[in-house]
């Protein structure tokens, strides 16, 4: 059975494995354009509320690929269906009126290359000559994680909003929404241990510091920088307030996009020179980084004057770019 045949299957037999309130209900397949990927996505809709939730077919092809049966697979796309059973309707004017979530606007930080259809349908920040800012309206937190609405151009149009007011609106929440947080790499690593050494040093916490203090150097060299959320926390670099304060504590650095959730501060009085770093960014993002969660692979520095993201490796661009502005500006000015 091919992809396609797969996904007629599955709409096809859905309803026999879930409970009889679904007979009634409306079975959709529809694709979903995500950061750096398009995906396949189920909806089955009950009679009695506008909510479903979106579950994603792909990898349940990649199993039924790998032998798992399709009445498997049927099985549990019916039991993540009825987990996330929503027993109201949803108020659409918590997402179409402004008044309702101008307070609730957020933004997205992705790549632009591999982004081109998504952007199309979405209003967008240019940044940093090949990342994008999105927007999205924050509908809280329940028991499943996090959810929201992204923004699109015909969203914009209904609010009345230009993409710049948009931008403002997102940056403005940030403290509220998407709180930063930015830590030197030792202080990240000594937190991810320290339970475990907790845990080892039979719950002697003040042991288990002080071991921890002996292992890892007091001087840090990186530094990370996302939210507390630890969710979409790559944005946080679009507040130029949080990266005047950086550029404060650690001089002029360089910006390593490690993924959509967090970035790495890298100073550049640390001795690292740019090609190894674009290289550990590419490698990193080829091995590690699953593909809905990479931003770019190239690193960025931050102009303060300017109050500008950039690319390292366009820099003399960026410069021109900036004393051309400044020219242009003392020329409207001085009225020639």
């Amino acid at each position: 059975m091919d992809y396609s045949a797969f996904k007629d299957y599955i709409a096809e037999n859905i309803k026999e494995f879930l409970s009889d309130k679904y007979a009634d209900s409306q079975v959709t397949i529809q694709s979903v354009v995500k950061n750096n990927e398009t995906l396949d996505a189920i909806t089955i809709t009950s009679p009695d509320t506008n909510v479903s939730p979106t579950i994603y077919l792909n990898s349940y092809f990649e199993q039924y690929e790998n032998g798992k049966s399709m009445d498997t697979i049927l099985e549990s796309i019916a039991a993540v269906r009825e987990e996330h059973e929503v027993d109201r309707a949803f108020d659409v004017s918590k997402i179409t009126e402004y008044d309702e979530v101008k307070d609730k606007i957020y933004c997205k930080l992705v790549g632009v290359e591999n982004n081109e259809k998504m952007l199309q349908e979405r209003p967008y920040t240019l940044v940093g000559d090949d990342l994008a800012a999105t927007y999205h309206v924050s509908l809280g937190e329940d028991s499943n994680g996090s959810m929201s609405v992204p923004i699109t151009n015909q969203l914009m149009e209904n609010y009345g909003l230009s993409p710049k007011q948009l931008h403002f609106l997102a940056i403005q929440n940030m403290p509220t929404l998407s709180p930063s947080t930015f830590k030197g790499m030792n202080e990240v690593m000594a937190e991810m241990m320290l339970p475990q050494m907790i845990a080892d040093f039979d719950g002697d916490r003040e042991a288990a510091e002080a071991m921890l203090n002996s292992m890892i150097p007091p001087e840090d060299k990186m530094f990370v920088l996302t939210n507390v959320a630890k969710l979409n926390g790559a944005s946080c670099m679009l507040d130029t307030s949080i990266m005047d304060s950086i550029k404060e504590r650690v001089g002029d650095f360089f910006i390593l996009p490690s993924s959509i959730h967090e970035v790495l501060v890298v100073p550049k009085n640390a001795g690292m020179d740019l090609s190894e770093l674009e290289a550990m960014v590419k490698e990193v993002n080829a091995t590690q980084v699953a593909p809905q969660d990479r931003l770019s692979d190239h690193v960025y520095a931050y102009d303060a004057e300017a109050k500008e993201i950039y690319r390292a490796d366009l820099e003399d661009e960026h410069r021109a770019k900036v004393d051309e502005m400044s020219q242009s500006t003392t020329r409207k000015a001085s009225g020639r």
